[in-house]
């Protein structure tokens, strides 16, 4: 969560609802729209080294149906749910961490949110 949160120090209540809410627009980002390679083997380029082989882009949704791992009535809910997303929510995500960044900012010129009164 660092990588979409950062590493910057959150105090408030609104912070925290801000932090709490990407989790999941993250979760269903990386799953449902971000296509991404699986090593497969290695093979051998033109030069003679060995060079590492990947299976065609799929995103992790696309490779869980593939596995047939899952029973009909667990394959139709995440089916709905991969129906249901947005794309936008990238957007969304980056609202979040615009946010986040100004609200550290905020506090890092000597004021806080919560505090800004007693420095006044």
């Amino acid at each position: 969560m660092r990588k979409h949160a950062f590493r910057f120090r959150y105090e408030t209540r609104e912070e925290m609802a801000l932090l709490n809410e990407p989790w999941v627009l993250v979760d269903q980002r990386k799953n449902h729209l971000l296509p991404m390679v699986n090593a497969s083997g290695y093979g051998t380029a033109r030069s003679g080294r060995r060079k590492r082989t990947h299976n065609a882009p799929r995103t992790a949704y696309q490779r869980i149906i593939e596995l047939k791992a899952m029973d009909e009535r667990h394959t139709a809910e995440l089916a709905a749910r991969e129906y249901s997303l947005n794309p936008a929510l990238t957007r969304r995500i980056a609202e979040i961490q615009g946010q986040l960044i100004a609200r550290s900012k905020f506090r890092s010129n000597g004021t806080s949110s919560e505090f800004g009164e007693q420095f006044s």
